[in-house]
């Protein structure tokens, strides 16, 4: 389940928004865009009149700094559904 769900300010106008805390010394930004993508499908899906508008994931560093980095899931979705379905095909075959 996402870290957070909660109105924030993009672009000047408050949206709905996933927020995921990442506290990594490296984040692999394709592999949170593939989680946070899910997030997205997941709470649309299950809270079709509270739909987020936005994902995204704040990196804590180590530093005591953070990056705020807004996912695209236009772009990342497909590649978290090739996974499952590639996760269920494999299972499928093996038994």
């Amino acid at each position: 389940h996402p870290d957070s769900v909660g109105i924030i300010p993009i672009g000047g106008k408050p949206i709905r928004a996933v927020l995921d805390w990442k506290a990594v010394a490296t984040l692999n930004r394709k592999a949170v865009g593939f989680q946070l993508a899910a997030y997205h499908a997941a709470w649309n899906a299950s809270r079709p009149t509270e739909p987020v508008q936005s994902v995204a994931a704040v990196h804590l560093r180590n530093d005591g700094t953070y990056r705020f980095l807004e996912a695209n899931v236009n772009e990342s979705l497909p590649g978290f559904l090739a996974a499952v379905t590639i996760f269920y095909a494999k299972r499928e075959a093996a038994a």
